[in-house]
């Protein structure tokens, strides 16, 4: 009797054990992502983080998760970043930051620090300088997106019509459907088999 309750704890140990495995396996196949992607890049890269530190980045290099309150930076070649679905295109020599970047309520702010920067919110293009620090606010419901100036003045393009919002005007846009991030995609893990106590068999 007292081997088979020994036996029978055992089991339990091992299987609940393996659960939890399994289940961080799981976890580890859908984390949770920073809605800031870096979807594309050529020459080199620099990334500030919020606490200080730097990563360099080159094409082949892994690319790590962007927090909000990051800077980026463009050295040499082009990056594009998506957040929340709006792209951001920069050139050498051009560094923007991200900051309080809401992804449950659909907003975040970019100020251009250095060089210049383009923002594109379904058909309308945003031209930034250094300086100019705008908001954007996209609504799952209506599918509408507003961008406004805090700082700056910024060059609007929209289906050929061009004009120029100074600080506190703001301009809305309709999107053809609520933009998703691009993510890259991970390869599925298999789960850790699990195995019987010896002591049943």
């Amino acid at each position: 009797m007292r081997k088979i309750l020994i036996g029978v704890c055992l089991f339990s140990l091992v299987f609940f054990t393996s659960l939890l495995s399994v289940k961080n396996l799981l976890a580890a196949q859908n984390p949770t992502a920073s809605p800031i992607i870096l979807e594309k890049f050529t020459g080199q890269v620099i990334i500030t983080f919020p606490d200080g530190r730097k990563v360099t980045l080159e094409p082949g290099l892994p690319v790590p998760e962007i927090p909000s309150g990051s800077t980026i930076e463009v050295i040499s070649g082009t990056a594009v970043i998506g957040v929340l679905g709006a792209k951001i295109t920069l050139g050498p020599g051009s560094a923007v930051k991200l900051y309080e970047v809401d992804e449950a309520r659909g907003k975040f702010k970019v100020k251009t620090l250095k060089g210049k920067s383009e923002l594109f919110l379904g058909l309308l293009k945003a031209t930034m300088d250094v300086g100019d620090d705008v908001f954007v606010r996209l609504n799952r419901r209506t599918l509408q997106a507003e961008l406004g100036v805090l700082d700056g003045t910024v060059d609007i393009e929209e289906e050929g019509e061009v004009r120029t919002l100074s600080k506190n005007q703001y301009v809305t846009t309709i999107l053809p459907e609520f933009p998703k991030p691009e993510l890259p995609k991970q390869e599925p893990l298999e789960p850790e088999p699990i195995e019987a106590s010896p002591y049943l068999r």
